[in-house]
C-alpha cells in the first residue's frame, strides 16, 4: 500500500458517521483510510458503492470497527483489496452484486483481521468472496445469510472458526477454499457448483 505521503488518499483520522445517509448516485471511497470507527449503518446507495483500491494502488483501510448494519446497496458494491483491521459488521445488509475479492490491478486480497459477520445479509446477485482472508483469531459468521445468485468462496482462507449455518444459497462455490478452524454448515441449504 502507498502511504499518505503521496497526497492522493482521503484520510478520516477520527470516527466517521454515515448513519441514515442516502446517496442517489455512485459513492466512491477508493483508497480511503478510516483510522477510527467507520459507521455506514442504514446507509442507502442507489448507484455503485466502491471501497476498492485506487488507481495508485492504495487499498481501503478500516483501522477501527466498520459497521454496515442494515445498509442497502441497489447496484454493485466493491470492497476489492480492502483491509479490515477492526471488527467488520455487515448484519442485515441488502445488496445486489458484491465483491469482497482481490483488487483487479494488484491482486491484493480483501483481508479481515478480526470478527466479521454477515449474519442475515441478503445478496440478490453475485456475492464474491474469492481469495478473501478471514481472521485466524476471531470468528467469521454468515449465519442465516441468503444468496439469490452465485456465492463464491473460491480459494478463500477461513483461518479461524467459521459459521455458515443456516445459509441459503442458490449456488455456492468452494473450490480451493481452506477451512483451518472449526466450521459449521448446520442447517445450510445450498446448490453447490
Amino acid at each position: 500500500c502507498a502511504s499518505e505521503r503521496d497526497g492522493s488518499r482521503t484520510i478520516f483520522r477520527d470516527a466517521v458517521d454515515f448513519i441514515h445517509a442516502e446517496m442517489a448516485g455512485t459513492a466512491r471511497f477508493d483508497g480511503a483510510e478510516f483510522r477510527s470507527t467507520a459507521n455506514f449503518s442504514t446507509m442507502q446507495v442507489r448507484g455503485t458503492l466502491s471501497f476498492d483500491c485506487d488507481s495508485r494502488g492504495n487499498r481501503v483501510v478500516f483501522g477501527g470497527d466498520a459497521r454496515f448494519v442494515y445498509s442497502r446497496w441497489f447496484a454493485d458494491a466493491g470492497f476489492r483489496g480492502a483491509l479490515f483491521c477492526g471488527k467488520a459488521i455487515f448484519t442485515f445488509v441488502e445488496a445486489e452484486d458484491v465483491f469482497f475479492s482481490p483488487d483487479r490491478r494488484s491482486s491484493t486480497p480483501v483481508s479481515f483481521e478480526k470478527d466479521v459477520t454477515f449474519d442475515a445479509a441478503h445478496f440478490r446477485g453475485l456475492a464474491s468472496f474469492a481469495h478473501a482472508r478471514f481472521s485466524e483469531t476471531a470468528p467469521t459468521t454468515f449465519n442465516g445469510a441468503r444468496f439469490d445468485g452465485l456465492a463464491t468462496f473460491a480459494s478463500a482462507q477461513f483461518r479461524g472458526a467459521a459459521d455458515l449455518g443456516r445459509i441459503d444459497a442458490a449456488k455456492a462455490e468452494f473450490t480451493g477454499t481452506e477451512f483451518a478452524g472449526a466450521t459449521s454448515f448446520r442447517g445450510a441449504h445450498m446448490g453447490v457448483l
